[in-house]
């Protein structure tokens, strides 16, 4: 990932000057920065429990975990939602996701992995500032703190499946919506 691509942005003194991407976010961080988040405010304990962390994003265990290694991604800069992040604060995430995937199978013997991030209060968000929750799962750890993901994440009780007719005229409404089955540009990203 190229971290040092040039920007340009007015200086103090009124000349245009070159700036780096990575001046340039943590600038916009020191600005974002929320004094109440719990992730970069002043009373945060994050930095005690940083497990690793790169340019522009952090990881680090949470304080109330599902099971041993439950750990957070951050990105440094304080933002509520991922349509807020730069594209190389999201390819920093993802790259510390892989190194704590291998770290907590080897360290942990995980066997699978929860991965998971709410977005709004309504959705269970309850720290202002993005975090992709990392879940090590093992056989039979389901039952130590009763964590089942089935009953965290969706509907409780059984249900039947959606009739085929109403998903594919939904499926059909939002691809009408949209204007087409591809909502990525040419540039890889969602519009």
């Amino acid at each position: 990932m190229d971290t040092r691509a040039d920007l340009l942005h007015l200086g103090s003194n009124g000349q245009i000057a070159a700036m780096d991407r990575g001046e340039k976010l943590m600038n916009m961080h020191a600005r974002t920065m929320l004094a109440g988040c719990h992730f970069c405010g002043p009373a945060s304990t994050v930095e005690e429990r940083c497990v690793r962390e790169n340019l522009y994003a952090r990881a680090f265990l949470s304080n109330s975990p599902i099971v041993p290694g439950h750990t957070l991604i951050v990105p440094k800069r304080c933002v509520g939602t991922l349509d807020e992040l730069q594209g190389i604060e999201l390819d920093a995430m993802l790259d510390l996701r892989l190194q704590l995937k291998k770290l907590l199978k080897s360290l942990l013997h995980a066997e699978g992995f929860n991965y998971a991030w709410n977005e709004g209060c309504v959705a269970g968000q309850t720290v202002p500032h993005l975090h992709l929750h990392i879940v090590p799962r093992r056989e039979g750890d389901a039952g130590v703190l009763g964590y089942d993901p089935r009953e965290k994440f969706y509907r409780p009780g059984p249900r039947a499946c959606e009739d085929l007719d109403e998903l594919a005229a939904l499926a059909g409404r939002l691809r009408s919506f949209t204007g087409s089955r591809s909502v990525i540009d040419s540039g890889g990203r969602e519009p």
